[in-house]
C-alpha cells in the first residue's frame, strides 16, 4: 500500500472522493523542473506525470481539461507507466507551482476529518 493510501485512511477520509478540477494548475504546474525530469525519465510529458501522480492518490479523481484531441489522447495515455517510489517522494516534496493544489487537497481532507469526528 502506498503512503498516500495509508495517509488517506489515517486522515479519516476513507470513503470520500475528492474531485480535482483543472488539476494541472492551468498549466503553471507543468514548468516545474522535477516534473520535467521525471517526464523525461518515463518518456512522457509533465502533464502526464502530474496526472499519474494525482490518480495514484487514494480517494482523488482528476478531471483535466483537454482543449484538443491531442491533449485528450495524452491525458488518457498515462496508464502504461508507473511512478516509482523515488518519483513519488520527489513530487511529494515539491513546493513550486502547483503547491497550492496540494495545500487545497490537505485542507479538504482536514474538513472531512473534522466532519468524520463529529459523526
Amino acid at each position: 500500500m502506498s503512503g498516500a493510501r495509508e495517509n488517506h485512511k489515517k486522515d479519516g477520509c476513507q470513503g470520500w472522493i475528492i474531485a480535482a478540477y483543472f488539476p494541472l494548475g492551468l498549466g503553471s504546474l507543468l514548468h516545474h523542473p522535477a516534473l520535467k525530469e521525471i517526464a523525461r525519465k518515463h518518456g512522457k510529458n509533465p502533464a502526464q506525470v502530474a496526472l499519474r501522480w494525482l490518480i495514484d492518490q487514494d480517494g482523488v479523481i482528476a478531471i483535466p481539461k483537454a482543449a484538443t484531441t491531442q491533449h485528450l489522447r495524452a491525458n488518457i495515455d498515462i496508464f502504461d507507466f508507473a511512478l516509482d517510489n523515488e518519483d513519488r517522494v520527489r513530487l511529494n516534496k515539491t513546493h513550486g507551482p502547483g503547491f497550492l493544489t496540494k495545500v487545497y487537497l490537505r485542507a479538504v481532507r482536514d474538513v472531512v476529518r473534522a466532519r468524520a469526528k463529529r459523526a
